[in-house]
């Protein structure tokens, strides 16, 4: 377990609540290769859905205290997890040099399954990359989440819908039917999703529903 950096992450982390808590779960692989735990385990560690996982690792990304390198962990599997970079400061001794690059003491060697660590101690050099935009972050990614601009755009378009239950049964079509490859925009992918969901269900999701204290007396249904 890399003990510097899971205190670190106690002593000084600005996250809160579960997002702290997931940081946590993240610092405990923490070895010289990163960390990459599954989201299952993560959510497994912070009493929660995977869904709610990812908007929190979105918030520590956000707060400059986690880096993410999608798909990234070692190995040959078709379908790899993220690695985890953890990026709070204090007891992990961070030191820039002059090459630009940054320096960590991290205790173990990666067990190269789950980022978990065990013994030996050595200083490993880290170039710090910078996060994935644009194309990068377009591609199809299954632990994509929706941005907070785009969620409030189609909860006005489709104020009935379960946008998160949607994503997911998006997510898990593309990947059951091998079309993941042909995805070039998840954003643009995912409206159309729900253009189509809306008329599959008949106009249900888009349909405005008017407050009963609204609708005139003789228009009201008896009960």
């Amino acid at each position: 377990m890399a003990i510097e950096i899971v205190s670190a992450v106690l002593n000084n982390s600005k996250a809160t609540g579960r997002a702290k808590l997931v940081l946590i779960g993240i610092a405990n692989h923490q070895g010289d290769q990163g960390a990459w735990p599954s989201k299952a385990t993560l959510a497994r560690y912070a009493n929660a859905s995977e869904r709610s996982v990812q908007r929190d690792i979105q918030t520590l990304v956000e707060l400059g205290e986690l880096r993410v390198e999608v798909n990234a962990s070692p190995g040959d599997s078709q379908y790899k997890t993220n690695r985890y970079w953890v990026l709070v400061s204090g007891e992990t001794d961070w030191v820039n040099n002059p090459s630009g690059e940054t320096n960590q003491v991290v205790r173990g060697d990666s067990s190269g399954k789950s980022g978990e660590t065990t013994g030996g101690s050595q200083n490993v050099n880290l170039t710090v990359k910078e996060p994935l935009e644009g194309k990068n972050r377009k591609t199809f990614d299954k632990d994509w989440i929706l941005p907070d601009d785009q969620r409030a755009k189609l909860e006005a378009l489709y104020p009935n819908a379960d946008l998160d239950r949607e994503l997911g049964l998006m997510i898990d079509y593309l990947l059951a039917e091998g079309k993941e490859k042909s995805v070039k925009d998840m954003a643009a992918k995912f409206r159309t999703w729900m253009a189509n969901a809306d008329k599959f269900n008949k106009g249900s999701y888009s349909k405005r529903v008017m407050d009963e204290w609204f609708v005139k007396p003789e228009n009201r249904i008896q009960r």
